[in-house]
């Protein structure tokens, strides 16, 4: 299963611009499951540092990474 490749991002809520990284998978609707980072990590440590990109692939679900 190929899925589109992970892009940064970002949205405007209350004049604050919040970032993200997604990867969705082709095909949709589908589930999404948002990763959470800890107070001295980042979205992108959350990418390199676990299997959730790797478990999204195979299992088809668009996996958020938000900066925060």
């Amino acid at each position: 299963m190929s899925g589109v490749p992970a892009a940064a991002d970002s949205l405007v809520i209350n004049a604050t611009t919040r970032t993200f990284t997604l990867q969705a998978p082709a095909a949709r609707p589908a589930p999404l499951v948002i990763v959470l980072h800890g107070k001295t990590q980042s979205g992108a440590d959350m990418i390199t540092r676990t299997s959730w990109p790797l478990i999204a692939k195979r299992d088809g679900f668009a996996v958020a990474f938000p900066m925060g």
